[in-house]
């Protein structure tokens, strides 16, 4: 079972990797801070290229709205893992 504390974790650690990215490409004066965000997740929270393109495509269409409410209903359903394997 997904604990709160769990999400809230993972949310810190998202939030970090996502201001790095950020100063790194201000400071290398890069326009896409995006790609940046994808090395880290790829290298920092154990990412494949697929997942994270999976990963920010999800976030981008879906926003907070639905996929908290995606994640509270694969958690009453038990649902660890999805049917796309990631």
């Amino acid at each position: 079972m997904v604990e709160n504390s769990d999400i809230e974790l993972l949310c810190e650690e998202y939030k970090t990797l996502v201001e790095e990215s950020s100063k790194e490409a201000s400071i290398l004066g890069l326009d896409d801070s995006l790609s940046r965000l994808e090395g880290k997740l790829i290298i920092n929270a154990d990412w494949t290229k697929s997942g994270v393109n999976e990963l920010m495509k999800m976030a981008e269409y879906y926003g907070v709205f639905m996929l908290r409410n995606a994640l509270a209903l694969a958690i009453a359903l038990d649902y660890q893992d999805g049917i796309c394997g990631f």
